[in-house]
């Protein structure tokens, strides 16, 4: 049997997907939102299909594609994330960057369509964010205004959030990524059930900010 190109980093993606569902961060059948991760090595990026849901998916469903996103390998008739150019043009401006996680959080999207920000209202944010996490404008899904709008955002701190539609987070690898996904949608779960009873008192920002 001819082997399978990053195996180990498609059961990753995998698993992340399952933690997401598992902690409600995607709606929609379970399909929304999408995941990637960049292989340090050869520079191939595996990604979540369309469509598939992630309490189902098999790490087989990964594709790999490479830096300027053509297929490399996939399971037809799977295709890539619609917002695949987001995610290539996250790594191709964030050198650092190795995952990225777009997630449809309900409680970060109830934030998102109120304010500007979600201010630091945990002290995990500090240290896993360090900011407090921007909104960006509202954008069409999947276009390459979407992706500018995401990258434009993680120049400065490595979660932001798309209005009506839900946060992307960065990291250095997916285990960075996910712990920045959670504690995103954490912060807006605190924050929103705090102003419903009364006006939250927010972590203060360092003069480094």
């Amino acid at each position: 049997m001819k082997a399978m190109k990053l195996e180990a980093l498609r059961e990753e993606v995998r698993a992340v997907c399952v933690d997401l569902y598992r902690n409600g961060l995607v709606r929609n059948m379970g399909v929304g939102g999408n995941v990637s991760a960049r292989d340090l090595d050869s520079g191939l990026i595996a990604i979540t299909p369309s469509h598939v849901r992630y309490d189902t998916m098999k790490w087989e469903d990964i594709l790999v594609v490479n830096a300027e996103g053509e297929v490399v390998e996939s399971k037809p008739p799977l295709i890539p994330s619609m917002e695949l150019r987001t995610h290539l043009l996250v790594y191709q401006e964030c050198a650092e960057v190795n995952a990225v996680i777009h997630t449809h959080s309900p409680y970060t999207n109830v934030l998102a369509t109120l304010y500007d920000e979600v201010p630091l209202v945990h002290v995990e944010q500090i240290f896993l964010i360090g900011k407090p996490i921007p909104v960006s404008e509202y954008v069409t899904p999947g276009t390459e205004a979407m992706a500018r709008a995401v990258v434009e955002k993680l120049k400065d701190v490595p979660a932001m959030i798309l209005r009506n539609h839900g946060p992307v987070v960065v990291g250095r690898n997916l285990t960075e990524a996910l712990n920045r996904a959670l504690t995103v949608e954490d912060a807006s779960r605190i924050y929103y059930s705090a102003c419903c009873i009364g006006k939250p008192r927010l972590i203060p920002l360092s003069p480094n900010s």
